[in-house]
């Protein structure tokens, strides 16, 4: 390999170790920022370009705020307590697990379909007749 190869891969990997530090960084002071002393933004979802929803927590209660690009309105207030009924019932599943739980499901799929997949491929059948030739020779 050459030496200025090796250099740009390493300098890439510098750079993308340096952004990925930055936005950490940045998140982490924008949080800091983000909430004040007394209010303090638990969750913020989009819904389309300009529509938000915005879950604060002032004390002890917690509204849910419906924004848009013009107007903002409380949908509903709840206690800090009921806020915790809800995370209680949250699904603890990561998306690993939900990734493999789809692949488990679609395995018999692929399966039934690989026979399909190797009568289209010519690959497969130039294989499968050279085979048989070297079957026939023995």
């Amino acid at each position: 390999m050459d030496a200025s190869l090796i250099f740009s891969v390493f300098v890439v990997i510098i750079m993308i170790f340096l952004a990925y530090w930055g936005t950490k960084w940045i998140s982490l002071r924008y949080k800091h920022i983000s909430n004040g002393k007394y209010i303090k933004v638990l969750e913020r979802t989009i819904i389309s370009q300009d529509k938000h929803l915005v879950l604060i927590q002032l004390g002890e209660k917690v509204y849910l705020l419906g924004v848009t690009g013009q107007n903002v309105e409380t949908i509903c207030t709840l206690d800090k307590d009921d806020l915790h009924e809800f995370k209680n019932t949250e699904s603890t599943t990561d998306f690993n697990t939900i990734f493999r739980n789809l692949v488990k499901k679609q395995i018999p799929f692929i399966k039934k379909q690989i026979p399909l997949i190797k009568k289209q491929i010519p690959f497969f059948k130039n294989r499968n007749s050279d085979k048989s030739k070297e079957n026939d020779e023995l």
